[in-house]
């Protein structure tokens, strides 16, 4: 009982700094005013008119528009045009292995189900958040991806391990993947960024590099480009804030209890 105290006071713990990070992530949310393309294009403008040079403007924006490329990524499996994708094959497969049994001391075969992951590749390209009054243009790198799946698929095994895997337009060559005995198939799994979808970006706008881009703060601050609205994103942060609290005082007085218990129990 003691350890299972211990434990669970741990788990309170973690549970109590992940709601302090959904309470900062839905401050931020909250009050940083939207503004538009245009509007934040004039304020850097004037900015650089009033030092006299690009790289002096540096500030926190909210801004909501679609995403536009002109040099669009074609994603891996899909084939779909976006700004950023992750492709995925996993390997799932039968391993047998042994155990003793502690009642009977006998070594016992038993089977289990593994996976392994035989390709992951991943790009992404800058983009322009279009709104009605203009566009700006969007570096996604070091920034929380709210992404859309758009295959997640399971093959089951044809080839034995052997000769390659076909998916749609997609080609896999199975050539120096471990062997093909007790595999069961292949997941296919990609997630992307689209062309032309609604688009929520929380960053820093900055002219350091003498062409004004959103950015990854430089410093102490949140990145968000997000597939959802900004409703949406409040309400999924609440919420996580709401039961991360119930589960930290459930954890923790459950192991509180539970290691006075442990400790007055011989």
């Amino acid at each position: 009982m003691l350890i299972a105290g211990i434990v669970l006071i741990v788990v309170a713990a973690v549970l109590f700094f992940v709601r302090r990070s959904q309470q900062a992530r839905l401050l931020d949310i909250r009050f940083v005013q939207t503004t538009t393309a245009k509007d934040l294009m004039e304020l850097a403008k004037s900015v650089q008119e009033g030092v006299g040079r690009a790289g002096g403007f540096r500030q926190q924006v909210e801004l909501k528009g679609a995403i536009q490329s002109e040099t669009e990524l074609l994603s891996e499996i899909a084939k779909l045009p976006c700004v950023y994708y992750r492709a995925e094959i996993t390997r799932e497969y039968e391993e047998v292995y042994t155990e003793t049994n502690p009642e009977t001391k006998q070594v016992e075969r038993k089977t289990r189900r593994s996976s392994e992951v035989i390709s992951s590749n991943s790009r992404m390209a800058n983009f322009y958040l279009q709104d009605s009054t203009g566009k700006v243009l969007v570096n996604p790198k070091g920034a929380d991806l709210g992404k859309e799946t758009v295959v997640d698929r399971f093959e089951a095994n044809r080839s034995g391990g052997s000769g390659s895997i076909d998916f749609g337009n997609f080609h896999f060559s199975l050539s120096g993947v471990s062997g093909g005995g007790g595999t069961l198939g292949y997941r296919f799994h990609e997630e992307i960024l689209p062309v032309g979808r609604s688009v929520y970006v929380l960053g820093e706008a900055s002219d350091n590099s003498g062409q004004l881009i959103v950015q990854k703060p430089a410093e102490k601050g949140r990145y968000i480009i997000s597939l959802k609205s900004e409703e949406e994103l409040v309400k999924s942060a609440s919420s996580s804030v709401q039961w991360t609290l119930y589960g930290a005082i459930l954890c923790g007085v459950a192991g509180v209890v539970l290691v006075v218990i442990g400790l007055i129990r011989p």
